[in-house]
């Protein structure tokens, strides 16, 4: 069963490992920040409706964010998550994560 419609906003974690979204669909982080200490930034697996635009990830670190499985579509990134900082695997189609 998926996880559905989950709205966090205006929220700061402070965590050991970071964020992970598996089998999911509509979750949106607004104006939350994330500081973490092991890891990578952000987990999206399989996941679909996902808005994490407005996400800020802290780490002693380069924050980066990881875009899995061939069910993964409409993933919102932040605009400054690029290069080095994200991983999309080769199962997730071309047009799934903006």
């Amino acid at each position: 069963m998926n996880i559905k419609n989950i709205v966090i906003e205006d929220s700061q974690f402070d965590t050991k490992k970071a964020l992970t979204i598996v089998d999911a669909d509509g979750i949106t982080l607004k104006n939350v920040k994330l500081t973490y200490s092991e890891g990578a930034g952000a987990v999206v697996y399989n996941s679909k409706n996902v808005d994490l635009s407005t996400l800020q990830l802290q780490s002693s670190q380069k924050p980066t964010i990881k875009v899995l499985g061939s069910k993964t579509s409409a993933v919102k990134l932040p605009k400054e998550v690029k290069g080095e900082q994200l991983s999309i695997s080769k199962e997730v189609a071309k047009n799934a994560v903006k």
